[in-house]
């Protein structure tokens, strides 16, 4: 048993002290998934001619991610870093001029705030705005939320927002100042 015991740890140990994978430095693995386009259509309806684009994984949002360490990263950010040479500042974020998710090339990418980049999408009209029923998720028809809120304003006490939300199988205020995109009533 203690034979056995000391083999398996000698091979532990053998496994252990064996040389990894060399590792590909970050900017040679990164260019392995670039591709150069000829032409793509962008998000915001314009054709782009001769860009760089992320051809491996992406996200929901159609951004290019890499593994870097363990960590995933966007890689709009990783390819920004590379070209300055040094990593965003604190607070700071990869943005593109051409609205193009996948897009890598540096031609197109420029260091900001999150505060550019939300006006940015907000300029493009990217910026999800919609309220209620049109945004997907909510629980309530904005009929429910009507008649809640006439319900609430003829007696509070009675029709208080734990008692609505008990009879319409929801959490939440439903009366107050919620669902601010119906008129008030």
């Amino acid at each position: 048993m203690i034979k056995s015991l000391i083999f398996q740890l000698d091979k532990a140990l053998e496994i252990m002290n064996k040389p990894g994978p060399k590792k590909v430095p970050i900017k040679e693995r990164f260019q392995s998934h670039i591709t150069f386009e000829d032409q793509t259509l962008g998000s915001d309806g314009i054709s782009h001619i001769g860009f760089a684009v992320w051809k491996s994984r992406k996200d929901k949002d159609g951004y290019g991610t890499v593994q870097i360490d363990g960590r995933k990263h966007r890689a709009n950010r990783v390819a920004l870093e590379i070209v300055l040479g040094r990593k965003l500042k604190d607070g700071m974020c990869s943005l593109h001029t051409c609205d193009y998710p996948s897009c890598v090339d540096e031609r197109h990418l420029y260091e900001g705030s999150y505060r550019k980049n939300s006006a940015d999408r907000d300029n493009r009209g990217r910026a999800n705005t919609a309220r209620g029923e049109p945004q997907g998720c909510s629980k309530l028809t904005d009929e429910i939320v009507r008649e809640c809120r006439i319900r609430w304003k003829r007696n509070p006490e009675i029709n208080n927002c734990a008692e609505l939300a008990r009879e319409f199988s929801t959490v939440g205020n439903v009366g107050g100042c919620s669902f601010s995109n119906l008129e008030n009533m």
